[in-house]
């Protein structure tokens, strides 16, 4: 009997490239699985088997990875149970093969609060079945711890704002009060003086002094001129087109003086103060309007 051998030969460097290139691929993922600080897990699609979890795990869970390969789903026994029902409701979205993402709060074994920030994508193969699931978990407490730092801050500032204005608003008025007073204040004195002073000062005058008397009469007049000046440059500064008479008038008629005792203290006729009255009623805008001139200075002032 003759026996032949048969068979044949072929070509796998390429094959054994696509190993290599993987096998480097897997180093690297491995690689850099094992060495970030963020937990890497990848699961099946019911997220009821555990293919992979980084050591990033352990040192966020304070759990091993032992335990969570036993039971996947123990990591979900130690989430605050504040949070639980919502992140139970949150991984209901795997069935339906969408992302997840959430917040929630785990606790340590000695008790200590922790603050999670998970996220799981689905992995589809090409008829888009989904195959498995990857994700990624941070531990971001001191992210939000520097939250809740602003958020006080922001309400101190807050606060302290509303009180800025409430304190603002107390001193506008308190100063609104002062000047209210300084110019009652003031408006009394004029009218004193003006009412009580005046009306002699200028009977003095026009009696027969020698010039010792009227030297003491002109310093007299000079000072009270001095007390009343501030009414005097109000008026004119408001009015600039009023004269220096028409503002002695209006100074007097709002003090309720008539034409006939204008005239006697300003050594003038009845008939001229009219004359004066007249234009400072133009002056004002009140010509043929029934205002009371008295009543519209008192206003001003």
């Amino acid at each position: 009997n003759k026996f032949g051998v048969g068979g044949y030969i072929r070509d796998i460097t390429e094959h054994k490239r696509a190993e290599e290139a993987m096998k480097r691929s897997e180093e690297s993922f491995r690689l850099i699985a094992e060495t970030i600080t963020e937990v890497f897990w990848m699961a099946d699609p019911t997220i009821e088997r555990m293919f992979y979890i980084s050591p990033g795990y352990e040192r966020v869970w304070k759990r091993t990875r032992e335990s969570l390969y036993e039971n996947p789903r123990s990591f979900l026994e130690v989430i605050h149970p504040e949070d639980r029902e919502r992140v139970f409701s949150d991984y209901k979205v795997k069935e339906a093969g969408q992302p997840f993402d959430h917040e929630f709060r785990i606790t340590w074994p000695d008790g200590t609060i922790r603050w999670i920030w998970d996220r799981g994508f689905p992995v589809r193969d090409k008829t888009g079945q989904v195959t498995s699931y990857i994700g990624v978990a941070q531990d971001i407490t001191e992210h939000k711890k520097a939250e809740e730092v602003i958020k006080e801050r922001e309400k101190e500032l807050e606060i302290k704002t509303q009180n800025l204005e409430e304190a603002n608003i107390a001193l506008n008025v308190l100063l609104k009060k002062r000047d209210e007073d300084k110019t009652e204040l003031e408006e009394k004195v004029l009218l004193n003086i003006k009412e009580l002073v005046v009306p002699y000062l200028e009977k003095l005058k026009m009696s027969a002094l020698d010039n010792r008397q009227k030297n003491y009469v002109n310093i007299l007049e000079s000072n009270l001129n001095q007390v009343i000046l501030p009414f005097s440059h109000r008026l004119s500064s408001k009015f600039l087109n009023f004269t220096p008479t028409e503002i002695r008038v209006a100074n007097l008629l709002r003090q309720g003086k008539t034409n006939k005792e204008i005239g006697e203290l300003l050594n003038s006729s009845s008939r001229t103060i009219a004359f004066h009255r007249e234009n400072i009623r133009k002056k004002l805008g009140l010509k043929n309007k029934k205002t009371n001139l008295k009543s519209y200075l008192l206003s001003l002032y």
